[in-house]
Order: C-alpha cells, then structure tokens, then sequence
C-alpha cells in the first residue's frame, strides 16, 4: 500500500517533466520551423538573429517549467523546496543571459558587418560584448540570490588597482587592439609587413592577439602591443 502511494505521488511530477520536455521539442521542430520560413521573406536580418539565439535554449526552457511544476507537486519540506527553487531561478537566469549574448553579439556582428569602414568585424567587439553580457548576468543571479552587490562592487574599485597590476599585460594587449581598430591605419584583409619581416594579410584582431595570414597560408600570431608598436607597410592603403 505504502509502495504504490509512493509511485502515484512520483506519476504526476514524473509527467509534468516529461510534458515539459516533449512541449519544447515540440515548440522548437514546429514554432520555430515557421518562424525560419517567415524570417526568410523578411527583409530584416535581426529576426533570424534572434531565432538563432532561441535555437536549443527553448527546450531547455520548457522543461525547467515542467520540473518547477513537478518540485511543487512532491512532498519535501519548505526549505529543501526553496532551495531547488533557487537553483531552478539560477538556471533560468543563465539561459536568458545566453541568449541575450547571442543577440547581442549577432546584432553586433551585423553592425560591424554593414560599417566596415568605421568599425571593422573583428572578434575583440564580439568578445567584449559577450563579457558584458556574462557580467550583467552574473549580477543578476547574485541579487537573485540575496547576495548583496554594492559591497562586491566597492571591493572590486579597491581591487581594480592591484588586478590592473597583474593583467598588465592582457590590458596592455587589449587597449591597443582597440587603439589599432580606433586608428585604421590597418584593417582586416589588409595586407601587412611588419619591420620584423613577417608579412600576409590581417585576418583578425582579438582582445589578446592578431592574426597574420601568410602567403603559404601559415598564421602568425602578434601580441596587439606589438603590432601597435611596429613599423607597418600596409599595402592596401591609400591604395592596393
């Protein structure tokens, strides 16, 4: 008796998480499906942005519905309770922040893509842009979960110093990737030679690194300082 009353209090929650999970399939074969179709005749390029960002995560999604519903539909005590509840809600919280992510880093992408001239489509805005994002979300889980932020703030200003210290480097990489893309002065699919010999086109800027690709199509990877510091031939400018 005490076994089947068990099983029948498993039977619902058990349904709920299946049910949430064959909705989501279903949601993504189906919704999104049309979706693409309605996409293709638009002439706006950010709806199938934001199809690829929903892409996986919808099922997902569902199916976190169907196991907050089961966890409210089993017998546990109130705080086990609330403790699955803020594990579901830090889940949640960072499926949203990555498909914000793929947004914004499409919509970036785009952007860059249309204004070549002004902003060259380089990895480091994606990067920076996805940090971004990532940092947003992670402060919202920390709320979330009733972890005070003004005090982490405040530590990471006094902090910000002695990291700036240890990152010397990376930030030092990273300022004068920015500063070569501020500068245009070379651009990606330029074609370069350094004062150290090395020469092909630049293919990438990174936060760290940019790519060189070499007439024998080698890589060959420079530190943003030093190509910020060399002696460029670009022979694409003024003119090829």
């Amino acid at each position: 008796m005490n076994a089947s009353l068990a099983i029948n209090q498993w039977i619902l929650p058990l349904a709920l998480i299946a049910g949430g999970f064959l909705l989501g399939a279903l949601f993504e074969r189906i919704m999104l499906r049309k979706l693409e179709k309605i996409a293709a005749k638009s002439r706006w390029e950010g709806d199938e942005i934001l199809i690829s960002a929903l892409r996986g995560v919808t099922v997902s999604w569902f199916l976190l519905a169907g196991i907050y519903a089961a966890l409210l539909n089993l017998p546990m005590s109130p705080i086990l309770l609330a403790h699955l509840q803020e594990i579901l809600l830090v889940v949640v919280v960072l499926s949203v922040t990555i498909v914000a992510a793929r947004i914004a880093v499409g919509f970036v992408s785009l952007y860059t893509e249309k204004r070549r001239d002004v902003f060259p489509s380089t990895s480091i805005f994606r990067n920076l842009t996805k940090a971004l994002v990532f940092l947003i979300g992670s402060l919202i889980i920390l709320q979330s979960l009733g972890v005070s932020i003004a005090p982490m703030l405040t530590a990471l200003g006094v902090g910000g110093l002695a990291v700036a210290l240890a990152l010397q480097d990376t930030l030092s990489n990273l300022f004068a990737g920015l500063h070569i893309i501020a500068a245009q002065q070379v651009r990606p699919g330029d074609y370069v030679k350094l004062d150290t010999g090395e020469e092909g086109y630049l293919t990438d800027i990174t936060w760290r690194n940019s790519t060189i690709r070499a007439l024998p199509n080698n890589r060959i990877i420079v530190p943003n300082s030093k190509l910020a510091s060399a002696i460029i031939t670009n022979f694409f400018l003024p003119e090829k």
